[in-house]
């Protein structure tokens, strides 16, 4: 049987925050929790999925919110689709219209197909409001296996 202690331990290990950069957000970002990954570069396996939590403060009201994802490989900039960009269908706290000042949880499920090569790559992950503003932006390395 497994102590409640180390129970715990691997229920934190499981959800902690993995360090990002902000690049230019304009809620308060609290978390972001890439699943497997306690430090980058990430590991993104080919053939499975990333999962993306990402906890945040909204500055600005909203009526939408969509999803940008920028996959940075060698200096040239490549978008990444598959992950859905509505991102107000992946809000698991908070909703769509957005308010400022609301506490908000955006998921999210970031393919990462067998076709692609075995690089390293910077992930920039935005959420735009729609006023154009951007509301979450971070970056994070990663490197696809």
């Amino acid at each position: 049987m497994i102590s409640p202690l180390v129970l715990l331990l691997v229920v934190l290990g499981l959800a902690s925050a993995t360090p990002v950069q902000d690049c230019g957000s304009t809620a308060n970002i609290d978390e972001v929790r890439i699943e497997g990954c306690d430090a980058p570069p990430c590991l993104l396996i080919r053939g499975e999925d990333a999962h993306v939590e990402i906890e945040f403060v909204n500055n600005q009201a909203s009526e939408t919110l969509s999803t940008e994802i920028i996959g940075t490989i060698g200096g040239l900039d490549v978008p990444w689709f598959g992950a859905d960009p509505n991102a107000c269908n992946g809000l698991t706290s908070g909703d769509c219209p957005l308010e400022n000042g609301e506490k908000t949880v955006y998921e999210a499920t970031l393919p990462v197909l067998n076709e692609y090569p075995p690089v390293s790559v910077v992930i920039t992950w935005k959420l735009v409001n729609d006023a154009g503003a951007t509301a979450v932006c971070f970056i994070v390395p990663a490197l696809i296996i």
